[in-house]
């Protein structure tokens, strides 16, 4: 099972759009991750199966990116958490500056 179809398209009438050509599905994925999946499946270079696999991963990627971004929104709400969180790896110069910052957001 690989990625890309390796079959060659003989009939020059039936040219695929340069939109729809392997490398540009992949610079549409990587720069628009699940709204590149229309591409993806209009692509004739992929097959069935690496279409679903690459946009079961497209979705896994974009629900952990969701997460992690709520949950680092959530943390910056909380200044505490924020400090607690990064007290450990700051060194004097850096916790000076932390609280001073926490005090003016408070």
């Amino acid at each position: 099972m690989s990625l890309v179809n390796t079959e060659v398209n003989v009939n020059p009438a039936k040219k695929t759009a340069w939109f729809l050509r392997p490398f540009w599905v992949w610079v549409w994925i990587l720069s628009l991750c699940p709204l590149a999946l229309p591409f993806l499946w209009l692509s004739p270079a992929f097959g069935k199966w690496s279409k679903w696999v690459i946009s079961f991963v497209l979705i896994l990627l974009t629900y952990w990116l969701v997460l992690a971004v709520l949950e680092t929104y959530a943390l910056l709400q909380d200044p505490e958490k924020l400090k607690a969180l990064l007290w450990p790896y700051l060194n004097k110069d850096q916790k000076e500056l932390l609280n001073f910052f926490l005090e003016q957001a408070l």
